[in-house]
């Protein structure tokens, strides 16, 4: 037995960016069914802006995905469901969306602890204040990753009509200019 080594990578290139791109289809799409097909990729406005970050394993194939994005002209991708309003004063704002871990690797490796570290540290060396995060909550929904990796929420719950999960989804921020 021996420990699989893992490699975080900021994806950059064309190339990668589709491969990643296709990665995160077929978890979200294929895999969960929180996403209707559109096209075998999963790709839209805020990848143009973001720091996308991807997981490898020893053979080269991506694990897991994370990207940053940066609160700018587009806002955030959260922000299309929950308004920030009175949130965003004073702080600088970054969301972390589209986190994915194969599931050959959840649970059994440090694929989305790593992934997580990676854009925690970007968002640190960038200046951020608040990392943000939306994710399901209830049944074996996600948010009690973000809550132990100590994300609290910032309002009550609500419905994401793109996605066909009949969880509800609920803001989170971690507070890291502590």
């Amino acid at each position: 037995w021996r420990t699989q080594l893992i490699r975080i990578i900021r994806v950059t290139d064309c190339a990668a960016l589709g491969v990643l791109y296709k990665f995160r289809h077929r978890i979200y799409v294929a895999e969960l069914g929180w996403l209707s097909d559109i096209g075998g990729v999963l790709v839209d406005q805020f990848d143009e802006c973001a720091a996308n970050y991807a997981a490898y394993n020893d053979g080269g194939e991506i694990i897991g995905s994370i990207r940053v994005n940066y609160d700018g002209s587009l806002g955030l991708p959260l922000e299309r469901r929950f308004p920030l309003n009175v949130y965003r004063y004073g702080k600088h704002l970054a969301e972390v969306s589209r986190f994915a871990v194969s599931s050959d690797y959840r649970g059994s490796s440090r694929a989305g602890a790593l992934l997580m570290k990676a854009a925690y540290q970007r968002c640190v060396a960038s200046g951020i204040s608040h990392m943000l995060a939306d994710t399901y909550i209830g049944g074996d929904a996600p948010s009690q990753l973000y809550e132990k990796m100590g994300f609290e929420r910032i309002g009550g719950p609500y419905s994401d009509p793109e996605y066909k999960c009949e969880l509800p989804v609920v803001a989170l921020a971690l507070d890291i200019s502590k």
